[in-house]
């Protein structure tokens, strides 16, 4: 598991490398269909 000082860093290399990053998760949920009707309890955020 990393600590956060490294995934901040890979983040930031990621992001000034131009290299699109995603949460495996939110992907998973989002191709099964299931995205949207997870987020509904937060709409008023």
């Amino acid at each position: 598991m990393l600590n956060a000082r490294e995934m901040h860093y890979r983040l930031e290399h990621a992001k000034d490398s131009g290299i699109p990053i995603t949460n495996y998760g939110i992907a998973i949920a989002h191709l099964h269909g299931i995205l949207k009707r997870s987020l509904e309890p937060f709409k008023e955020f």
